[in-house]
């Protein structure tokens, strides 16, 4: 019995030698190209870029959906364009962004209808959460919140063998001229919005008919944290809305309104209406908070009157 407890502590701290160092290997070079190594290049923008500047947090909505030097050009702001995944949640966002806030910053959070309903705006979908959070540092993941944590430990494993895949140390480059190209860190401009897909044709997608079963209030408490800190910062902070295809405002238009009701409820800095960031189909690049070059330009363009009358007061 000994000798079977002793062979069962032998092979058990092999296995977990055998993911410790799987979890600090770096991840492969085909990988790191991927959309969401972009956050490193976001993070040095938060580090380096010089006030006064606009910092925009959200989603693909603004990754794929927005025209920063608008910003640049007609308000002489410095812009910081956040976004990368919907996917890894707004807390994370919120989290990963508040440590880089100075005096002066004006901040614009414009997230995904998704992020206020269930647990999505923790990151419940699929590993993107746990990638954002190692991509500068190996053992990042360890700054999650516990909640954050158990919806992404499910996905680790099959997360870290993708680091034995040999071809992606052979064939970096095979995902350059596909498809999916839009979806690469080299996508992003110096202002960090996607510009890859502006030259392609847009493609057709099912629109949406709910963002969730049941809102949650929690997400509203940790956004208000963060206005609150981000202000004693020195910061101003706005909400607005995601850029979102006319169906789906339509299918969804309750649980749209409650966001509305909400922001409005905790006293928040609101920018436009829900309905004036809707768009047709001939605007929608490929899913329905993904917009076209047309539509980038009328959304900025919406966002930055918005953004002028709030200032001018």
């Amino acid at each position: 019995m000994k000798v079977f407890l002793i062979k069962t502590a032998q092979y058990t701290a092999l296995i977990a030698l055998f993911f410790i160092v799987l979890l600090i290997m770096p991840y492969t070079p085909r990988f790191k190209k991927q959309l969401l190594f972009a956050k490193i290049d976001k993070d040095i923008l938060l580090k380096t870029t010089k006030s006064p500047r606009i910092i925009f947090i959200g989603g693909s909505n603004l990754c794929f959906g927005f025209n920063s030097q608008i910003f640049a050009d007609s308000l002489h702001l410095n812009p910081v364009n956040t976004a990368v995944h919907f996917g890894i949640g707004i807390v994370f966002m919120l989290d990963n962004t508040l440590k880089y806030v100075k005096k002066g910053d004006i901040i614009v959070i414009a997230e995904e209808y998704d992020q206020y309903f269930d647990d999505f705006g923790y990151g419940t979908l699929g590993d993107n959460i746990f990638i954002a959070s190692t991509v500068n540092n190996p053992i990042g993941f360890m700054n999650l919140r516990p909640i954050q944590l158990y919806y992404s430990a499910k996905y680790v494993p099959n997360l870290l063998f993708t680091k034995l895949q040999i071809r992606d140390y052979t064939d970096v480059e095979r995902d350059k001229n596909n498809n999916n190209n839009v979806y690469l860190r080299s996508a992003f401009n110096k202002y960090g919005d996607a510009i890859g897909h502006y030259n392609q044709k847009n493609r057709p997608f099912v629109p949406r008919n709910s963002f969730g079963s049941k809102f949650n209030y929690q997400i509203m408490d940790v956004l208000k944290s963060f206005i609150d800190s981000a202000e004693k910062k020195g910061a101003v902070c706005y909400v607005s809305f995601p850029s979102l295809q006319y169906k789906t405002y339509l299918n969804c238009i309750h649980q749209i309104n409650q966001v509305d009701n909400e922001f409005k409820k905790y006293h928040l800095k609101v920018l436009g209406n829900p309905k004036e960031f809707t768009f047709g189909d001939e605007y929608m690049f490929d899913n329905v908070y993904h917009l076209d070059k047309k539509g980038v330009d009328i959304r900025s363009r919406n966002l930055y009157l918005e953004l002028k009358k709030k200032l001018a007061n």
